[in-house]
């Protein structure tokens, strides 16, 4: 809305005027309000427009994972059974994105959460503000989803006797296999207390 030949001042928070040039001048950081005005060639100034609010926003932090529920027998291993993360530092009005394979391919995420995939994986998440300002990944964490665990199973150390596979024996020694790597077990004696 320049006329012709006229020059233009600018001013930020209704502080002092400065002089314009070209037909654009740079946003300062953070939120301000700004109005222009112009001179024609004859020496008429123009009312100042309506004040409008800018936003220059030109970074994102990036968010953070953190399981929901670290079950198990270490609550800082990343292993669980419950397959909620919740996804923190997420800036108002974003949008983000998480990935299972350390940033290779991206999902989109909703809300504040996601769930784990079956198995291993390293997960990373991102945002991307309303600005339009994209985070840096997150450092890389391993969770593991493990929902399930085979019945170990008991044999004696030696059936003695002269039956080998009646369950009769003089050593007292019973054998558990099929224990997962840091699991922890339990056994019982006619059904009573674990």
């Amino acid at each position: 809305g320049l006329e012709t030949g006229a020059t233009w001042q600018y001013r930020t928070d209704g502080g002092t005027w400065a002089t314009g040039t070209g037909t654009s001048f740079t946003l300062g950081a953070g939120s301000h309000s700004y109005e222009v005005r112009q001179t024609d060639k004859a020496g008429n100034v123009s009312a100042a427009s309506s004040a409008s609010t800018f936003v220059l926003d030109t970074a994102v932090a990036t968010p953070a994972l953190v399981l929901a529920t670290d079950s198990g027998s270490s609550s800082t291993d990343g292993i669980t059974n419950v397959s909620t993360v919740n996804v923190t530092g997420l800036e108002s009005g974003a949008t983000w994105q998480y990935s299972l394979d350390g940033g290779s391919t991206w999902l989109t995420g909703s809300g504040s959460s996601f769930n784990l995939t079956p198995g291993t994986n390293t997960y990373v998440v991102r945002q991307t503000d309303a600005a339009g300002n994209t985070s840096l990944p997150s450092t890389g964490v391993n969770f593991t989803l493990d929902t399930a665990v085979l019945a170990p199973v008991m044999t004696l150390a030696a059936d003695t006797g002269t039956n080998t596979t009646d369950g009769v024996t003089s050593n007292a020694t019973v054998n558990v296999s099929g224990l997962e790597t840091g699991a922890t077990w339990e056994y019982r004696t006619d059904g009573g207390a674990w």
